[in-house]
């Protein structure tokens, strides 16, 4: 009887250890995630943050009639958007971001209508370029400040994302 008891507490040892490894494995894989998309998170708010400053830079050239700052914002929003998809590639359980990817792309093609029509005029469309700077703003302002993986994160990523919709419209 006493050999019998022997090996149910050695099996049940094995069985706790065992489960004890994969569950320790698990959380080191979860942290591990959760720091690799904090980083690409961080990434994304500076490559956001770059295209605001762009964006600032426009209203100095204004009186000039340079379109060289139109040229860095276009590229701000390339950049924006070659890093979704970045994100999208490199990350696992990162808030989807097909959505926002899909409208940064269409505003991308949409900016560079304006700045197409700015060097054939000679002129700049400052209606357009205020509302454009206002929208990444709003946008920037609510995203959240640090990832973190949780439900309450991607409700203020996607909220944040809403702002980028008007961008695809920009009227002509």
């Amino acid at each position: 009887m006493k050999k019998r008891y022997t090996k149910l507490i050695t099996w049940a040892a094995v069985i706790l250890s065992i489960a004890t490894i994969v569950v320790l494995i698990n959380n080191y894989n979860s942290n591990k995630n959760a720091e690799i998309n904090s980083r690409y998170y961080q990434g994304l708010i500076s490559r956001v943050q770059k295209l605001d400053q762009s964006l600032d830079k426009i209203k100095e050239s204004e009186a000039n009639g340079n379109a060289v700052p139109e040229f860095d914002v276009l590229l701000d929003i390339n950049f924006v958007n070659d890093f979704f998809t970045t994100i999208k590639e490199q990350t696992r359980g990162f808030p989807d971001v097909d959505v926002l990817r899909n409208d940064f792309t269409l505003f991308r093609f949409e900016y560079a209508n304006v700045v197409r029509k700015q060097l054939e005029s000679n002129e700049q469309d400052t209606e357009i370029q205020l509302k454009v700077a206002h929208q990444i703003k709003l946008f920037l302002d609510e995203l959240p400040e640090e990832y973190e993986d949780s439900t309450l994160f991607s409700d203020q990523f996607n909220a944040a994302a809403q702002h980028i919709k008007p961008l695809i419209y920009l009227n002509f």
